[in-house]
């Protein structure tokens, strides 16, 4: 997702919650899910740039370096 492709995964765990923060791929659980999201991501460029790029937004607004280092910071300072 940081390099802007969008990404199809198993939706458990932490991937269901980084898909549930924007449109970025698919949640694939079955082997035709797989196969639909593959096809789709194949035959549609547009598609791809879109989710690319959300999924890039994401990774920039949850997860960059400033936002991380907060998190870590407010666990550490919950162990004392």
């Amino acid at each position: 997702m940081a390099s802007g492709v969008p990404v199809i995964v198993s939706p458990v765990g932490m991937n269901a919650d980084v898909l549930a923060k924007g449109e970025s791929g698919y949640g694939a659980v079955s082997a035709d899910d797989w196969y639909d999201a593959l096809n789709e991501l194949y035959n549609c460029r547009d598609r791809q740039k879109e989710l690319g790029n959300n999924g890039r937004a994401v990774i920039e607004e949850f997860y960059n370096a400033d936002t991380v280092a907060k998190q870590l910071a407010g666990i550490f300072r919950s162990l004392l």
